[in-house]
């Protein structure tokens, strides 16, 4: 079954990046692109076998002036001994599910977070509980269940050997941040159940 194949327009703010080094990652190339201004959205192309890069990728800016300077400025620009193809997506339309698998960036205070919007409702749950139970022992109340903050300690432990499990499979520091505060906050838990 042929899959069927739905185009938009191009606001020419898409560029194409070719001849891109198997092993640059996504977050690299983040970095190489970020100075031109703020990246929409990133899809570096993978394998679905191997998950390993096939060796191009597609970004896209804010605008279409931004898109065309990090294209020449970048065009022929040698990584790893790999002299780089870039170019503004060419032709009117582009693919509309280019980006579908890619996640959204949000560029905030020069820093570049993923969000998944899925994962972020479940994670916003999560850490507003963990405020409630840290504010509660700041304020020096007993908690009502010391078994609820095991419980939690267990999920918050998980959470933290999931996200250094995914840093060290993606080859990426994006949640150092994360990770520090859930640490802190291990530590602060641990503290008040041995007390």
């Amino acid at each position: 079954m042929e899959r069927k194949v739905s185009y938009k327009k191009n606001e020419n703010n898409v560029i194409y990046v070719g001849n891109l080094p198997k092993q640059l990652s996504e977050e690299q190339l983040k970095t190489y692109f970020n100075q031109f201004g703020d990246v929409i959205k990133i899809r570096l192309m993978k394998s679905k076998k191997t998950n390993g890069s096939r060796g191009y990728a597609f970004v896209q800016f804010e605008d279409h002036e931004i898109a065309k300077i990090a294209a020449e400025t970048m065009d022929k620009y040698i990584i790893d001994g790999k002299s780089l193809k870039v170019h503004v997506k060419e032709g009117d339309q582009i693919v509309k599910h280019l980006f579908k698998r890619g996640k959204k960036i949000l560029v905030k205070k020069n820093k570049v977070k993923l969000i998944n919007n899925r994962l972020e409702l479940m994670s916003r749950s999560f850490e507003t509980k963990l405020e409630k139970i840290l504010d509660s022992i700041k304020n020096g109340n007993k908690h009502d269940s010391n078994e609820e903050i095991k419980s939690f300690i267990d999920k918050l432990s998980a959470k933290v050997e999931k996200l250094k499990d995914k840093q060290k499979r993606f080859d990426t520091n994006l949640y150092n941040e994360q990770i520090e505060v859930y640490s802190k906050a291990l530590t602060t838990l641990k503290n008040h159940i041995s007390s």
